[in-house]
């Protein structure tokens, strides 16, 4: 990994992360959208990975938006357990999570709109 963890650029560096993570006493979790990015020819680790590290849902993704990017960047980070692993502020993981639920919320009426479109032809 490069000196900024979190520069958000993909692809993720999935091998280094899984080895760190694992290494701490981390398990890799399944990811529900994994179908979705290969259907879409995307490797799945390479853009999100989830792993539970002693009862703690951690999430990695590559942030791709200039909103998520800058969220990254001006984040606080704590280092876990004097590793290498750095933890994001509670607020900037608020803000991650409600862009991600509004996009996914956009993402569902455009297919929502498509699928009436298709349907009404």
């Amino acid at each position: 990994m490069g000196s900024d963890p979190f520069s958000g650029t993909a692809p993720l560096p999935h091998r280094h992360i899984t080895e760190t993570i694992t290494a701490l006493g981390g398990t890799k979790l399944k990811d529900a959208n994994a179908m979705a990015l290969r259907l879409a020819g995307l490797f799945p680790d390479e853009h999100m990975l989830k792993f539970n590290l002693h009862g703690i849902k951690l999430e990695f993704f590559a942030a791709s938006s200039p909103l998520q990017k800058e969220i990254v960047k001006t984040a606080s980070v704590q280092p876990y357990k004097n590793s290498k692993l750095h933890i994001l502020d509670l607020q900037s993981i608020a803000k991650l999570k409600l862009i991600a639920i509004v996009s996914f919320k956009v993402l569902l009426k455009v297919l929502n709109h498509k699928l009436l479109i298709y349907n009404n032809f």
